[in-house]
């Protein structure tokens, strides 16, 4: 430890704190060094640069994501398992915002080492999405578009393109759900034939 019990943990875990509070836009190491009441330069003593913070930081959003995924589908299967995890990550997108958009912005960084846990945090939906009859390279197609109507919908949401109709958002995302869930069964019945 350092001074002020400065240490790489302590670092971490308040960085994390003020991305979840302001986001990562408005994250600083001034800002961190601020919150520690330490001079930015005291940090240097315990990381390389903010690239290196983030890498970390990244590590906690990620695996935060997983347990949330990996909980919701807990004891569930296929369609059931499927629209709890399509839910959880709604809810996680919404409840914890910033933390959702860090991971966005993580992953656009090209950390060595980050696609290890990007792959990680992506495990519950491949689990989920293999437990239906569907080949290798189907898997990998239903796993792209589960997350682009995810995010997408996330996406379109935030930018306020769903509020000029008086249609449920709730309900547009369980249609988007559904026509995600007919497609893959026609895809293994598809496969049947």
């Amino acid at each position: 430890m350092g001074r002020k019990g400065l240490n790489r943990e302590h670092i971490v875990k308040t960085a994390i704190k003020i991305i979840e509070e302001r986001g990562v836009m408005n994250f600083s190491l001034h800002l961190l060094a601020d919150e520690l009441g330490v001079k930015t330069a005291s940090l240097y003593n315990h990381i390389a640069n903010i690239n290196d913070l983030f890498y970390d930081a990244g590590i906690y959003a990620l695996k935060t994501l997983e347990n949330c995924l990996r909980d919701a589908v807990s004891s569930k299967e296929r369609d059931e398992a499927l629209r709890s995890l399509a839910y959880a990550y709604l809810d996680f997108a919404h409840e914890k915002r910033e933390l959702y958009d860090f991971i966005m912005y993580i992953r656009t960084q090209n950390h060595v080492g980050i696609d290890d846990f990007v792959t990680s945090a992506n495990i519950p939906i491949v689990e989920v999405l293999s437990s239906y009859d569907i080949d290798k390279t189907d898997l990998v197609h239903r796993h792209r578009l589960l997350r682009s109507i995810l995010h997408g919908f996330i996406t379109q949401e935030r930018s306020g393109f769903f509020k000029h109709s008086p249609e449920s958002i709730q309900k547009s995302y369980e249609v988007a759900i559904n026509c995600f869930l007919n497609d893959i069964h026609n895809a293994e019945n598809n496969r049947e034939e």
